[in-house]
């Protein structure tokens, strides 16, 4: 199974909370192990267990016990994930419910199809349990800070002031800072329960939400279909291959060997699950760079010279032959003919 993923919109989002709160952007940056490159556009995806590394640095540098419900409570949404912005251009809280499961993956990609928010009903009432990151309590802090900011301002808009919730359970202990959950949620709380559960009003589900622009809504849904697309891609080794090359080439030629280490198989099993979907290794690494070259030739009228440094080739030349071979002709001829 490929390593759980989450957006790297959140990571950064979660880096910069922590700067405003007087943390090192570069020394968080470090103690995660992340490479700023990475974090170059929001829908890239970023392991869960670097982001868990973050929020465990930003919680030591900032000295904020506290620092995930404050994250949560404060963060804002458009900043977290593409999801929530389709979320909110819902009809109704339910409808909103759904389309957020249907999207989850780009939330967190854990490869189980679990959906982010369950609905359970009991004796007491309808549940909405959060399946998102749910081993992590810090994120499940962060999480829940924001679905209590969020369904209150919605409430208020519609001129009601009631709270929202009428319970929150959580599965991880009762923290030190439980002054803080008390602030925040203003409900009873129950620990060390079985799920990570909001207890939400009989209206709750079927309330609507704020409208939004349909074109903006609709731009939206679509970017968010082109990305689930692109995850369903990653899923195969061929795909996750193109990912890796295309991320590191610039940095200097990957080799298959420390590919297949980042994506914990051995060189040889690489090479049988490429085989399988009818590729190989170096077929792939050359349709990155002949797509990137036209990329950087055309696109952003790059030198040969640094075009061919950038696909990690050992010399212009070796470059210039590559290219001929793509296209049947000159890198110089492709870059003045645009």
């Amino acid at each position: 199974m490929a390593e759980a993923t989450v957006s790297a919109g959140y990571v950064i989002a979660l880096l910069r909370f922590a700067a405003l709160k007087g943390a090192s952007e570069q020394g968080l940056l470090s103690r995660a192990a992340i490479n700023r490159e990475d974090l170059a556009e929001p829908d890239r995806r970023v392991p869960t267990s670097t982001c868990a590394a973050l929020m465990a640095a930003a919680i030591d540098e900032t000295s904020d016990a506290a620092f995930a419900l404050h994250f949560g409570e404060n963060v804002r949404t458009e900043d977290l994930s593409l999801v929530w912005l389709v979320v909110g251009a819902a009809r109704t809280v339910e409808e909103g419910r759904k389309e957020a499961n249907r999207l989850s993956r780009l939330v967190r990609d854990e490869g189980l199809n679990l959906p982010l928010l369950d609905l359970a009903r009991d004796g007491e009432g309808t549940w909405l349990e959060y399946r998102a990151l749910a081993s992590n309590p810090y994120f499940v802090e962060a999480g829940f800070a924001w679905c209590a900011r969020e369904a209150r301002a919605m409430l208020a808009a519609q001129g009601r002031k009631t709270e929202p919730f009428k319970a929150v359970h959580f599965r991880h202990d009762e923290p030190s800072y439980r002054a803080e959950y008390d602030r925040i949620f203003r409900v009873p709380l129950v620990f060390k329960a079985n799920r990570n559960a909001l207890l939400v009003e009989d209206t709750f589900l079927s309330a609507e939400l704020p409208r939004s622009n349909p074109y903006v809504a609709r731009v939206m849904r679509e970017r968010a279909e082109l990305l689930l697309a692109k995850l369903d891609n990653i899923a195969t080794a061929r795909g996750r291959v193109v990912s890796f090359l295309t991320a590191d080439l610039q940095r200097g030629e990957v080799s298959i060997a420390e590919i297949a280490r980042r994506m914990g198989m051995s060189r040889a099993t690489l090479y049988r699950k490429l085989k399988q979907e009818g590729v190989s290794y170096e077929r792939l690494l050359d349709e990155v760079r002949r797509r990137m070259a036209l990329h950087y030739l055309t696109d952003q009228n790059a030198s040969v010279s640094k075009t061919a440094y950038l696909l990690g080739f050992s010399d212009p030349a070796a470059f210039s032959r590559a290219f001929k071979r793509w296209t049947g002709k000159s890198p110089r001829s492709a870059r003045n003919s645009d």
